[in-house]
């Protein structure tokens, strides 16, 4: 689902949809009013996709409801950790400015969505009998702001029949057309299913109720499933670092864009990259599979691999020490393309760099830069690329060309 602003008419049908949702699920949704919205849907494509978005919006939030314990926070029996833990990163690691460690989570309430459409319903209930002059007025006033809104118009003969609140209306719309536009942008819907997540620039690093020690990076959601015969995470977007307890009855699965890592107990990196996953084995031995089950390797400390949907690239890493340099607050370009390089800058700085000279896109730039100090990482670019010029047009924009 696209976070770029809507036009005009695309967040105008949204909000048409939207309403139409509402009234869907509120219950009283007769027949004809089926027949009106099989309408409104077939009458122009573009009322089917404003339809389609708002039905993935609705059920991402579907995913929030009811979710007062966040899987694998509270031990199995024989477990001896009462519940997940905070803790902060390590002394050293990603303290500085922008590398923050952030204890605080989006944590939905089980009445995210149900509690307005309660409301609504109680105000419906509330509203005084007769309906006359007071639903033909408000019809009035929302033909009137609607300015040939359809979609929305054709609520008109049902207000008309049984009486509505203003404020009921109002509420329903406005609520729909807010999380439609904003949430989407604050929160991307990866982040919905999340138990853990970080946020631009920032790093944290909590404790499974298994003893397990994961480390989120920049811009990282998590999920969390565990039962008595497996210990799995999947890893939504981002990058975490794993360090997992030892228990060999109850193996412990990374997950990512359908790809699996198996291990038992060890110290390895995942990232996922679109369609396809980054490990990096630390310590130990790691079993990967790829996403449509046809390869399998195991990896040894020191080795990292490229999962694709139906492939395995093995690699081997000169220093083990260099891999997930980001948990000691380190970025490292190691004859990076520029384009990549100024990628990896823009996951953890504030604002947006851009670069818009595709002519040096490809010139290589190598480097130990510190991710609190990241505005003398791009003044250092100039070094390896002198006819690189940088602009400075705000603190949030630099422009490279």
């Amino acid at each position: 689902m696209s976070t770029e602003p809507m036009p005009d008419d695309a967040e105008r049908l949204l909000e048409q949809a939207c309403a139409w949702l509402s009234q869907l699920h509120s219950g009283e949704f007769s027949q004809s009013a089926r027949q009106e919205l099989n309408a409104w849907r077939a009458a122009d494509s573009a009322h089917e996709q404003a339809w389609q978005r708002a039905e993935k919006l609705w059920v991402g939030l579907g995913q929030l409801r009811g979710r007062r314990v966040i899987p694998g926070a509270q031990p199995l029996p024989g477990e001896g950790v009462s519940k997940a833990k905070l803790e902060p990163s390590p002394p050293g690691r990603g303290q500085g400015e922008g590398m923050q460690s952030n204890a605080n989570s989006f944590t939905p309430t089980p009445s995210f969505m149900p509690a307005w459409l309660d409301e609504e319903r109680e105000l419906l209930r509330e509203t005084p009998g007769g309906g006359g002059r007071q639903a033909n007025g408000l019809v009035a006033k929302l033909d009137s702001r609607l300015r040939g809104n359809d979609g929305l118009r054709s609520l008109k003969g049902r207000v008309n029949t049984r009486p509505r609140s203003r404020r009921s209306l109002t509420l329903a719309v406005a609520c729909c057309a807010l999380l439609a536009v904003t949430l989407t942008a604050l929160y991307p819907p990866a982040f919905w299913r999340a138990d853990y997540l970080t946020g631009k620039g920032e790093q944290r690093t909590v404790t499974l109720a298994d003893g397990s020690r994961v480390m989120l990076n920049t811009a990282t959601a998590l999920a969390i499933h565990f039962d008595d015969n497996v210990r799995r995470v999947e890893l939504l977007t981002g990058e975490a670092f794993f360090e997992v307890a030892k228990n060999a009855q109850r193996p412990f699965v990374v997950s990512s864009a359908g790809s699996e890592v198996r291990a038992v107990g060890t110290a390895f990196s995942v990232q996922r990259q679109s369609a396809q996953t980054q490990i990096e084995l630390v310590e130990g031995i790691v079993e990967i599979q790829d996403a449509q089950r046809q390869h399998r390797e195991r990896l040894t400390a020191g080795q990292s691999a490229l999962i694709g949907a139906n492939t395995i690239a093995l690699q081997t890493v000169n220093r083990s020490e260099n891999m997930a340099l980001w948990r000691d607050g380190y970025l490292q370009f190691d004859g990076l393309p520029l384009h990549q390089a100024v990628a990896q800058i823009n996951q953890y700085r504030p604002g947006r760099v851009m670069l818009l000279n595709p002519a040096l896109a490809d010139k290589r730039i190598s480097g130990l830069f510190r991710l609190d100090a990241l505005d003398q990482a791009i003044a250092s670019l100039k070094a390896a690329v002198p006819e690189l010029q940088i602009v400075n047009v705000t603190p949030y924009l630099v422009v490279l060309r």
